[in-house]
């Protein structure tokens, strides 16, 4: 009993040390419409936009946390399109994506109807998603999609294997792939 009570005491005063505890301010300089300029002079609107934003990277493979799986289209019960590029079989999302791509678009997107032009002349099987949909909107959220179009492949344990979002950096992952 006499040990709580000296625990609890000196939970306490940590406490009210960290209370007092005081540091350097550090100056954090983002870039801002094609700049770097201190984040403590921004404008109100940019420093809330800075709170929300993400770091990613720029390659093809995705970190092993961020992978996501065919399950996740699968459990959504989207009904979602899917089809064989090479032959016209239809099934829905229902069934599970093996050795393919999903495909996020939306149907006011300007740049969508050249990527589902080049995605149709590959052999893979695709699910299509319109973003545009609630559905379609969640699904995007699970597979951290922030723009459309965006094609992800996966592979035969539906495991997110890269991504692109234009015919060029498509056709190079692609490549890559081979």
């Amino acid at each position: 009993m006499n040990r709580e009570k000296e625990i609890d005491q000196e939970i306490t005063q940590l406490k009210e040390e960290l209370e007092t505890v005081e540091g350097t301010r550090t100056e954090i300089y983002a870039r801002i419409v094609g700049y770097y300029r201190s984040v403590k002079n921004w404008n109100k609107g940019k420093k809330e936009e800075y709170k929300f934003r993400k770091e990613f990277s720029t390659e093809f493979n995705i970190p092993e946390e961020k992978k996501a799986t065919a399950a996740a289209v699968t459990a959504s019960g989207s009904g979602q399109k899917a089809e064989k590029s090479g032959n016209s079989a239809t099934t829905t999302a229902d069934a599970p994506v093996q050795e393919g791509y999903i495909y996020f678009y939306r149907s006011s997107c300007p740049n969508c109807p050249p990527v589902k032009n080049y995605l149709k002349s590959l052999p893979e099987t695709v699910v299509e998603i319109n973003v545009d949909t609630e559905e379609g909107l969640k699904l995007a959220a699970q597979y951290d999609v922030m723009a459309t179009p965006t094609a992800i492949w996966l592979d035969a344990n539906g495991t997110e294997l890269f991504r692109g979002s234009s015919v060029n950096n498509l056709k190079k992952a692609v490549e890559m792939a081979c």
